[in-house]
């Protein structure tokens, strides 16, 4: 007794996707708890991801997970995608070889599960894919530019160029959800990957005219050009959307409009060196002059397993009276331009420096208690000590600011209301 029913359709799902299921011809009022698990095989250590939540079937023999909270679980309150996004690491030993080779955007592949007093009872697979299958993943090594193209063949749409942060290499997974969305995207590696940069140090943007004429160059893109930035990307985005006058709209998810150092090991050096160069002059940033006391106890708190890093970005703020350029002047472009980020980010102190002119072509958005991992949505949230934020309300910011997101690019790039 008791079937886990998926709507129609949603077994094979886009990871963007929220997913309509059930479970039926239970016994009434008796408990079930429904555990959603996922291996993942991508790395050098992998793991099981697992959630949980355990109900009380209805009077009718059901269980609606998106109208009835869990008794307790991993979540607390009425959603259907609620196993999803509180996934944690199960405490077990590595499952298995790992895939080293493995594409990022791989589909996440799922088994939820029914139990019963520790009875098995029904099981599902769910497949959740990053795109569709008439995207096609094209791996680009050309002229200098390294990264990934998700294009439909034969269809003419604009073109969104992405971009991650501090974690270095291809940031696909941004690229490959948006490609679901209408946009063919190209995900750019600037340090982290062969040819460029071990760390982000001296980028210099100009890639990005490069990665331009690469894109003009594609026969089923149109003129529109968009860029969007994670996190120490967006400072990347914003910059590349000041100087480089083929791009039309930009969004910063989870970054500062504050141009910052560049990464390095804490220390007791003199000088920072700058994360960002444009065809070879450095951009201004905070602070070439390193504030030696606050390094040193970032690089000790680091050691502790304790989160330096908004002090760390604090006291680099703190120079903005001696180098007031370092704020990336977007509002001289004239470009639409969307800041996206958490309250309660674990990073920066996102109030400060995500500040705005009031201009119609800047648009902002924070959100409440969201930290550093708001983005795509029904992904696993932690909100580790590093990443801040709550995780329930993380993962609704995300819900929020990825439609946001999808609807920005549609209406700048593509004129849809």
């Amino acid at each position: 007794m008791g079937k886990i029913h998926i709507k129609a359709g949603d077994s094979v799902s886009l990871v963007t996707e929220e997913i309509q299921w059930s479970v039926v011809e239970l016994e009434a009022s008796q408990l079930y708890e429904l555990v959603l698990e996922r291996q993942v095989v991508q790395g050098r250590n992998p793991y099981t991801l697992q959630a949980n939540a355990l109900f009380r079937a209805d009077e009718n023999g059901k269980i609606q997970p998106a109208e009835v909270a869990p008794l307790r679980g991993s979540y607390s309150e009425a959603d259907s995608m609620g196993l999803f996004w509180s996934m944690g690491k199960k405490d077990t030993e590595a499952i298995g070889p790992s895939l080293v080779h493995a594409n990022k955007v791989d589909p996440h592949c799922y088994t939820l599960t029914l139990v019963q007093a520790g009875v098995k009872l029904d099981s599902v697979k769910l497949r959740r894919q990053w795109y569709p299958e008439q995207i096609k993943r094209l791996p680009v090594h050309d002229a200098g530019l390294i990264g990934t193209y998700f294009f439909e063949e034969g269809i003419s749409k604009p073109t969104i160029m992405v971009v991650g942060g501090s974690e270095g290499g291809v940031y696909e997974y941004v690229a490959a959800a948006l490609a679901s969305e209408g946009f063919h995207t190209f995900a750019i590696g600037y340090f982290g990957v062969e040819g460029k940069p071990d760390r982000l140090e001296g980028i210099d943007l100009s890639i990005v005219d490069q990665a331009v004429k690469w894109i003009k160059q594609r026969s089923e893109t149109t003129e529109k050009i968009g860029i969007h930035g994670t996190s120490r990307g967006g400072e990347f985005a914003l910059w590349s959307s000041v100087y480089v006058d083929d791009l039309a709209a930009c969004v910063a998810l989870n970054g500062m409009r504050y141009s910052m150092a560049g990464i390095v090991p804490w220390s007791s050096d003199k000088r920072l060196p700058p994360a960002w160069v444009y065809n070879g002059q450095t951009l201004p940033y905070l602070t070439p002059e390193n504030p030696v006391e606050a390094a040193l106890l970032c690089k000790q708190l680091f050691s502790e397993g304790k989160n330096p890093f908004k002090i760390w970005y604090d006291a680099l703020y703190e120079y903005l009276h001696t180098y007031p350029q370092a704020k990336i002047p977007i509002e001289r472009t004239n470009k639409p331009t969307l800041l996206l980020a958490g309250r309660d980010d674990g990073m920066f102190s996102a109030e400060q420096m995500n500040d705005v002119e009031h201009n119609p072509h800047i648009h902002q958005q924070l959100f409440a208690e969201a930290g550093h991992e708001m983005g795509i949505p029904y992904l696993p949230i932690f909100a580790t000590v590093f990443h801040g934020g709550r995780r329930r309300e993380t993962a609704r910011a995300s819900i929020v600011s990825w439609k946001r997101t999808v609807q920005f690019f549609q209406r700048h790039l593509k004129n849809e209301p």
